[in-house]
C-alpha cells in the first residue's frame, strides 16, 4: 500500500479541479485557464493549511514559487488607466506568511 504524505492532493480533489475547470469556462466563456487554477488553488490547496512555523512555512513558501511560476506569469499586463489583476493565491500566501512571522501561526481563515 502506497503511503501518502500530508499535502498530498486525493484523486476527488484532483477531479473536482477538472470539473469546475469545465463548467466555470461554461459560466464565462472569457474565463482564462490561469484564472481557474488561481480560484482552485485558494479554495482547495491553501484552506487545508494551518499550524505553526515548522510544519507551514516550508510549504508556503513552496506554493508561493509555484504560484509566481505558473500562474502569476500568465497574468496579462494592465491597459493603461486599469488596475493590474492580481493572483488571490499569491495574496493570501502572503497574508498567511505574514500572520506566521507575526503570530508564529497561520490559518487560511485567520
Amino acid at each position: 500500500m502506497m503511503e501518502r504524505k500530508q499535502h498530498d492532493i486525493a484523486y476527488r480533489t484532483r477531479n473536482e479541479f477538472l470539473m469546475y475547470a469545465v463548467n466555470r469556462k461554461k459560466l464565462d466563456e472569457k474565463l482564462q485557464l490561469w484564472q481557474t487554477l488561481d480560484e482552485m488553488t485558494s479554495m482547495k490547496i491553501l484552506s487545508r493549511i494551518e499550524g505553526d512555523e515548522e510544519r507551514t512555512k516550508r510549504v508556503l513558501e513552496g506554493l508561493k514559487t509555484l504560484v509566481e511560476e505558473q500562474i502569476t506569469v500568465l497574468i496579462p499586463a494592465a491597459e493603461e488607466g486599469k488596475s493590474a489583476t492580481q493572483s488571490i493565491s499569491a495574496a493570501k500566501i502572503d497574508e498567511m506568511l505574514a500572520n506566521l512571522k507575526a503570530t508564529g501561526f497561520t490559518s487560511y481563515w485567520a
